[in-house]
């Protein structure tokens, strides 16, 4: 990841919880747009410790709706330490993905969630 930044590519660094929190305060403050903007900058977004703690309904939402906006046009990775024994974790956020969103982005829920 050095080299991205390095060649003037933005790159931001989170965590899933750190991602839902973040989104969580600006829904509450009325800066939705703002930080979906925010985190629809950079080039790459890695999102660190998916699984790691469980995200509550609105922080699994939100971090879908940031998967599914940065799609088309910038990378996004994904990384946890939940090993494949323990995928069926996943499941209860992607019932969530299913249940707001259909079309393409259940798709997209599918390749993110599991």
């Amino acid at each position: 990841m050095p080299a991205l930044p390095s060649a003037g590519h933005r790159v931001y660094f989170t965590t899933a919880a750190e991602l839902a929190a973040k989104c969580h305060k600006a829904a509450l403050e009325g800066r939705w747009a703002s930080i979906m903007r925010f985190f629809a900058g950079p080039r790459l977004l890695v999102i660190d410790e998916l699984g790691y703690l469980p995200l509550p309904d609105d922080g699994a939402s939100a971090m879908f709706q940031v998967i599914n906006q940065r799609y088309p046009k910038s990378s996004t990775i994904l990384t946890t330490n939940v090993g494949i024994v323990k995928a069926h974790l996943f499941r209860r956020t992607r019932a969530r993905c299913w249940r707001n969103f259909t079309g393409s982005a259940a798709t997209l829920c599918r390749r993110c969630c599991g």
